[in-house]
């Protein structure tokens, strides 16, 4: 395996690690609030998580799966 394909992996590792982490904090302090998940999971009507919620669904891909 070649260099660069290792930094690779090793990147996207991180970036799938990094995924995981915000959509297990955000699914947290759902279940925390006791907020339906359509609702929570909405930015516009969870402004309070709207940037995070955005972060978090641009990490999906263009199908909308993680």
């Amino acid at each position: 395996m070649e260099t660069e394909d290792r930094e690779l992996i090793v990147v996207m590792r991180q970036c799938f690690a990094a995924k995981a982490e915000l959509a297990a904090q955000l699914e947290a302090e759902r279940k925390a609030a006791g907020a339906p998940i359509g609702m929570f999971y909405d930015p516009r009507q969870n402004a309070d998580r709207a940037a995070d919620l955005q972060r978090s669904h641009q990490t999906e891909g263009r199908d909308g799966v993680p």
